[in-house]
């Protein structure tokens, strides 16, 4: 239960070194998943947190708990002064990030 300890002790350890470390806040992050494994997806379209295959595997990504060396997956838009939103599809788990800028809007849906 490696993944699924580490997710319950990481609201704390966050809080406690959000500033010696560049973190997010936790309520910038949305969870996608299938219900065998776990996401955090950030507001900038990155993956900060993962365990996969299953929930009490190690941690694939880790930047929640180490920015330099946790790791994480991210692929964005190159768009200047990009405003995010993020939202579920109703009815479902399907996380939608929406880059909106003057050259345009990207979305990536988790």
């Amino acid at each position: 239960m490696q993944c699924a300890a580490s997710l319950f002790v990481l609201y704390g350890l966050i809080n406690r070194y959000r500033a010696l470390m560049p973190f997010e806040p936790i309520e910038n992050y949305g969870v996608i998943g299938n219900m065998q494994s776990i996401g955090l997806v950030g507001m900038n379209g990155s993956i900060d947190f993962l365990c996969y295959p299953n929930f009490d595997s190690p941690t694939i990504f880790a930047a929640l708990l180490d920015d330099q060396n946790g790791g994480r997956f991210e692929i964005r838009p190159q768009l200047t002064n990009a405003r995010v939103r993020q939202m579920y599809l109703p009815e479902t788990n399907i996380l939608v990030t929406r880059f909106l800028a003057e050259e345009g809007v990207s979305v990536a849906n988790s």
